[in-house]
């Protein structure tokens, strides 16, 4: 028995001892990746050497006399080097599998189709005619489409014409954009051009709600799709680029063709320098921003989420920000007063598109878009067709706010949405108050102030909803300092000696009812703050009248002993259920609620 038990002992030692090792403490860390195997891993070099390959033409330009100029040969040499980068991007892919570097190599072929397109702007300039510019645009196009058929085909890469065949018209875009600008191919004046080159941004945005139908089929139309790449990432990386490269050649057709004369203008000694000052600005751009927000709401409902996410909320001020000018050149200025005068403001027009895309939100049944469109009606409020910037921004319009208060109103009660009864009644405030000359009672803005809040108190006791809560809050924290206002800046003129602390203790009296009868801890506490301060206004004055007949020592003694009075009853009146006990009720539903 004892050689057995011993035996046993000897066997279960080791698992004793394991199991003091699997529970003990165990720190691992894992050593940082160094630098050049990072560089090995993403291998930025195909993208550091496309961007010196295109510095380098942009030096030779700089380098060469005018005259010397060969576009040709410029052109030849961006087309050779797409070649050579498209031949990698295929050996990679068929002999290595090499999925990563593929990627960076397929995408800057399209940034080298761009950049083939502009070293074609020259060439158009100088055409001899028609059929000469034709066949250049034409062959410029074949090529971009031979590479990219060949690409797919060698690499065995899918790419389904609902989206290939977007693609091709927006490489169609690139190449035909400096025929029909070109002054050898059109003659116009120099007001047609400027008003062409504006056209670009809609032709650009029209050009990518080709995708559309691809949008509407979703992911199921690229699985599988060759690549290891997932969607969205492809092939939307593409169209990503693709919508970058738009909006470069938007702003090269302004260099190439706009009215500040040729791209390269000749300084002292021979040198070349490109002529930035252009027609061009942002706000060139704004169909293009709206063509793709109409192509994010369109995937988001495609994927079930039909509520309106950061990507979209954001984007609308950035899209109605983009439309303020920043460059205000000569040749800048008289553009942008020219479009004022004719079609409105880019300011003006920013406005529109967002709120057409908040009614296509609405359309598209998406949540809290009926929200959107009220609050996209708000900068009509200033925004006028001349107002082209901050500065400019016209007198107050009635119009839009009325619209606006009818709508949400009407809307919020349907609804029950707190929120937008909310901004209902400050829109109705902010009419008030820029009428209220109008009105005939003095003092007209107290009124307004007043009838506001009490309109807000009455709507964040109504609804349960979170936005209630938080106009609660808001609420109590604002009549708080209102109350401190009112002892220490505005005392009531009939009752100057008086009249601060009563309005503090009244407001403050007024909210500790509302906070007990609708169990507000908020409107509870705001109420025994304004108490609190229009009872110390008492005190103040009390203090200062009775000390200046009996002594300051027996004036605080008196008051010390009221005040311990008042704080041993409010104890008592607590302990005998007096005064609701609203804090304990409210962390009990709390702990019941996270129970």
């Amino acid at each position: 028995m004892s050689e057995e038990s011993e035996t046993q002992g000897e066997k279960n030692a080791p698992q004793q001892s394991s199991a003091k090792t699997i529970h003990a403490p165990v720190e691992t860390r894992t050593p940082a990746t160094p630098f050049w195997i990072s560089l090995y891993n993403h291998n930025p070099f195909y993208i550091i050497s496309t961007f010196l390959m295109l510095y380098s033409v942009r030096l030779a330009y700089g380098e060469m006399d005018i005259g010397q100029i060969n576009c040709w040969k410029v052109m030849g040499v961006l087309g050779g080097y797409t070649l050579v980068l498209a031949g990698i991007g295929i050996a990679i892919v068929r002999y290595g599998k090499v999925w990563d570097d593929a990627r960076s190599v397929l995408l800057l072929l399209l940034l080298l189709f761009l950049a083939v397109s502009v070293s074609m702007d020259e060439l158009l300039v100088k055409a001899a005619s028609k059929s000469a510019g034709v066949m250049l645009v034409v062959s410029g196009f074949i090529f971009a489409t031979v590479i990219t058929q060949v690409v797919l085909r060698l690499t065995g890469i899918l790419l389904p014409w609902a989206y290939r065949g977007p693609y091709y018209v927006i490489l169609g875009t690139f190449f035909a954009a400096p025929y029909w600008y070109s002054p050898e191919m059109y003659l116009r004046s120099m007001e047609s051009q400027q008003w062409q080159l504006l056209i670009f941004g809609l032709i650009a945005g029209l050009a990518l709600l080709t995708l559309l139908p691809a949008v509407h089929r979703g992911k199921d139309l690229v699985t599988p799709n060759g690549t290891p790449w997932t969607w969205p990432y492809y092939p939307w990386s593409i169209f990503v680029m693709l919508t970058i490269a738009l909006m470069i050649r938007s702003y090269a057709l302004c260099l190439s063709f706009g009215p500040s004369g040729p791209i390269w203008v000749e300084l002292s000694g021979n040198q070349l320098a490109i002529a930035y000052s252009t027609i061009w600005q942002p706000w060139f751009l704004l169909p293009l921003f709206a063509a793709m927000m109409v192509l994010l709401l369109e995937a988001f409902r495609r994927s079930s989420r039909t509520h309106l996410h950061g990507e979209f909320v954001v984007f609308m001020p950035l899209l109605v920000w983009s439309s303020i000018p920043y460059d205000r050149s000569a040749v800048t200025e008289d553009f942008l007063n020219e479009v004022t005068r004719t079609i409105g403001s880019p300011l003006w027009w920013s406005c529109w598109i967002v709120v057409l895309l908040a009614v296509y939100a609405w359309w598209r049944n998406y949540k809290i878009a009926k929200v959107m469109l009220g609050l996209c009606v708000i900068p009509f409020f200033y925004v006028t067709p001349s107002s082209v910037d901050l500065q400019t921004l016209g007198q107050f319009q009635a119009w839009p706010l009325l619209i606006y208060v009818v709508g949400s109103l009407y809307w919020g009660v349907l609804s029950g949405s707190s929120f937008l009864q909310t901004t209902s009644i400050l829109s109705l405030a902010i009419f008030g108050w820029n009428y209220q000359h109008l009105m005939p009672v003095p003092h007209a803005h107290y009124w307004l102030v007043c009838l506001a809040t009490v309109s807000l108190l009455i709507i964040s006791l109504i609804w349960q909803d979170n936005w209630a809560d938080f106009l609660k809050g808001i609420l109590a924290l604002g009549l708080f300092i209102l109350a401190v206002r009112i002892v220490v800046e505005m005392p009531f003129e009939p009752l100057t000696i008086w009249g601060d602390g009563l309005g503090a203790l009244g407001l403050g009296i007024c909210l500790l009812i509302v906070g007990a009868l609708w169990k507000s801890q908020a409107y509870w506490i705001s109420g025994l703050g304004s108490s609190g301060v229009g009872v110390i206004s008492f005190i103040i004055r009390v203090y200062g009248m009775v000390s200046g007949y009996y002594g300051e020592m027996t004036t605080a003694a008196f008051l010390g002993s009221l005040i311990v009075l008042i704080l041993g009853l409010a104890i008592s009146a607590h302990k005998a259920n007096w005064i609701p006990n609203i804090f304990v009720s409210t962390l009990q539903k709390r702990v019941s609620t996270n129970a």
